[in-house]
């Protein structure tokens, strides 16, 4: 198979796309949209792919066998030292859970479907983006599952005649339609899933085939501008492309609603650099410069070392390591990268025999994945840590176990509905007399409810993301149609006399997402079009409650903790730096309630109209003499950064129903 003619400008713009990357994931508060690099590589890997395949196409020259091979030996290295690394320094240094995670990512990475478990994973309850080692390996599996369709659809475009810009034009017209149909019904399915982000490969696809097809031989591939000489205008197009990936980088955050429209800024910004080729003064002084060519020869194995490197001394540093061991990764990630391009990449892609050690490569990455699926279901060999048992064992322990009931036999007005993350059980198999509805921050509290409202007959509602009420950010989709469920519930039930509501009210207030890492963490901003839309669906649900003559009681929320719970405890068997357990395991109620006001103010908005609901805030059974406590003197009240276990949320209850006797 012939290949392309290189271009250095290229290399450029792969420099481009890596440094955005590695800069946004080293410091996120600085670069906040550099994560658009991805697109841009997904735009220039469509291009130069399908520029290899219509060259050998139309020479009679393409080979399936060789095409992969040539993947194989292009993509396999890297990969299979980036996963020996991660299991090396995973054993010494993970935890079990956490261990568990890296070999189900591993097992993923090595049959290229990290989107899809990682799409599986997403939710309320997925832990924060940095403590997953081979999150980065998502894109990875994109390309390949690419790679896969793409050669098939074009060979068999070519053998039986038919319009190859047709076929791009359209695939490329629906994943894109795909990509804006599912931001709003599935945020997480439309960043992760393939059919949702083809349409950027095909862009690439789409230039590979206006330049190629035009007429140009191969030695003139550089691009259709430059066959013309139209330099004066080449450069126009360049700069509108560095312009367009320059506001995506500065305008795109990691709660922007992405893809969608927003990823045309880098992919089109790159479609127009490729396009200007080198004859642009961008193409030709900047992107053709010795050192972005050089960053952009190692972009590859640099985009696999960096994120392990970055998220390994976060979990080791239980939270965010200072600037010195940051620095050292990014550095270390460059240097990784230099030599397994060196001495790795470049001697295998200059071999012979390149099918036998294609063969090789793959039975490496399937022995790889089968110790990655191994170690995932043995839980992670908890056995690794004697000493930390014990502690360990606190964290693990499940939560008490309470026998339910459906709740369609006896309620009918949730007949054919379905709370989808999220579940509708009764206490006794009656119908119900008390309901109590809202996210995750309500079923924390589903044993302790169920043993002391033992004479009842409780309903609880869970919907995660949603419920009890939510903005317009989230409340759409399913989301929509289970808060209409629940109204109409409150409107036509007769047996249902009290209703209680909680939910992690600055999540659901926000619209934040476990996705963007913000949850535990940092507050995001209440905007005012969103606290108007908060107080919107909350004022409704509680006018229909109270209408319909029923009891309110709202229930504020517990204080969620800006550390880690685990940190409170000798539990991590590595560090980089000195121990770094707390001394003492609390927050400040001073930067805790500064932190929380905004929320509060929106919140006390909506239950200062409605003198009949009644109120009840369990943090004064947290907060005393200026902090917020996260545990006694032995052991922790949180299971995570913001849910409860079960010791103090019988705490809570308790409290509960002796303050509002």
């Amino acid at each position: 198979m012939n290949k392309l003619k290189y271009r250095s400008d290229i290399d450029g713009l792969r420099a481009i796309a890596v440094l955005s990357v590695v800069w946004y994931h080293a410091f996120p508060e600085y670069f906040k949209g550099g994560y658009i690099g991805v697109d841009i590589f997904f735009v220039i890997s469509g291009f130069l792919i399908s520029g290899i395949i219509f060259e050998n196409l139309e020479k009679n020259k393409f080979s399936f066998r060789e095409f992969y091979t040539r993947r194989i030996i292009r993509i396999f290295p890297a990969l299979l030292l980036v996963f020996l690394f991660s299991l090396f320094v995973g054993w010494l240094t993970l935890l079990p859970g956490e261990f568990e995670q890296l070999g189900k990512h591993i097992s993923g990475g090595a049959s290229f479907i990290s989107n899809f478990i990682l799409w599986n994973e997403s939710g309320y309850f997925d832990n924060i983006a940095e403590t997953k080692p081979l999150l980065h390996l998502w894109s990875l599996a994109v390309e390949e599952q690419f790679y896969i369709i793409w050669p098939l659809l074009l060979f068999f475009t070519w053998k039986f005649r038919f319009n190859k810009f047709f076929l791009i034009l359209v695939i490329l017209l629906i994943s894109f339609c795909i990509n804006l149909y599912l931001l709003s019904k599935d945020p997480s399915g439309t960043f992760y899933l393939p059919f949702s982000r083809f349409w950027e490969l095909l862009i690439g696809s789409f230039l590979a085939y206006v330049i190629f097809y035009n007429k140009l031989n191969s030695d003139k591939y550089n691009g259709y501008l430059e066959k013309f000489n139209l330099k004066f205008f080449a450069n126009i197009l360049s700069l509108i492309g560095i312009i367009l990936i320059s506001y995506g980088l500065y305008s795109i955050t990691k709660i922007s609603e992405f893809p969608g429209y927003l990823a045309l800024y880098p992919t089109l910004g790159a479609m127009l650099i490729i396009l200007s080729g080198q004859i642009s003064w961008i193409g030709q002084r900047v992107l053709s410069n010795p050192i972005f060519v050089w960053i952009g020869l190692i972009s590859y194995p640099l985009y696999l070392w960096h994120w392990p490197l970055l998220s390994f001394a976060r979990i080791i540093e239980d939270g965010t390591p200072n600037n010195m061991i940051i620095y050292t990764a990014v550095l270390l990630s460059i240097l990784l990268s230099w030599v397994t391009f060196k001495f790795i990449e470049k001697p295998l892609r200059n071999s012979n025999d390149k099918g036998k050690k294609a063969i090789l490569l793959i039975i490496l990455m399937v022995i790889i994945g089968a110790i990655g699926y191994a170690i995932f279901i043995k839980n992670g060999i908890p056995d690794r840590f004697v000493k930390q048992q014990g502690v360990m064992n606190i964290f693990a322990k499940p939560r008490t176990a309470v026998n339910s009931y459906e709740c369609n036999k006896w309620v009918p007005e949730l007949q054919n509905v379905e709370f989808k993350n999220g579940f509708c059980m009764l206490s006794k198999n009656q119908a119900p007399t008390i309901l109590f509805i809202g996210d995750s921050h309500m079923s924390q509290y589903q044993s302790s409810i169920w043993n002391n409202f033992s004479s009842e007959s409780v309903m609880m509602i869970v919907k995660h993301y949603c419920l009890p009420f939510s903005s317009n950010h989230s409340m759409r989709g399913e989301c929509k149609e289970n808060f209409d469920s629940i109204i109409k519930l409150i409107e036509e039930n007769k047996t249902i006399k009290k209703i209680y509501m909680t939910g992690y009210w600055s999540f659901l207030m926000t619209g934040g997402s476990a996705e963007s890492g913000t949850r535990w963490r940092t507050s995001l901003p209440v905007m005012d079009d969103v606290a108007s839309s908060f107080k919107k669906h909350g004022e409704n649900l509680i006018s229909t409650i109270l209408n319909a003559n029923k009891e309110v009681v709202f229930i504020k929320d517990i204080p969620d903790l800006n550390f880690d719970i685990q940190s409170c405890y000798d539990m991590r068997p590595f560090r980089l730096t000195a121990k770094r357990n707390r001394d003492a395991c609390y927050l400040d109620y001073n930067e805790y309630k500064d932190r929380v006001t905004q929320y509060d103010n929106v919140i006390n908005d909506i239950l200062n109209k409605y003198s009949d609901v009644k109120v009840y805030d369990p943090r004064h059974i947290f907060c005393r003499e200026n902090k917020c406590y996260a545990s006694d003197e032995k052991l922790p009240y949180y299971e995570n950064g913001d849910h409860l276990n079960d010791l103090a949320s019988d705490m809570v209850i308790k409290d509960m129903i002796n303050t509002l006797k």
